[in-house]
């Protein structure tokens, strides 16, 4: 899980949500299964596929999680390189 600013169901968190149910659908469809019949193998695949999606209303808030959660690194530790 990613830890940063509370997002408070944004906009863009309720865009990713129809574009990752959106993007399951397309899944289980592709592979010819419902979703009670999902492995874990299937599921971690999915998982991947979200991770790396090129949809922007999934990837800008990937983005912005990944921004928070630099963010919180930053300020906890400083930047990198710093003596």
């Amino acid at each position: 899980m990613l830890y940063g600013a509370s997002h408070r169901f944004s906009e863009l968190h309720r865009q990713y949500n129809f574009a990752v149910s959106d993007a399951l659908r397309d899944y289980l469809r592709e592979r010819g299964i419902s979703g009670s019949s999902m492995t874990s193998n299937d599921a971690e695949d999915f998982i991947r596929r979200i991770y790396g999606s090129s949809d922007p209303r999934i990837r800008n808030f990937n983005l912005y999680l990944y921004r928070q959660r630099l963010y919180r690194i930053l300020r906890r530790f400083g930047p990198l390189g710093r003596e």
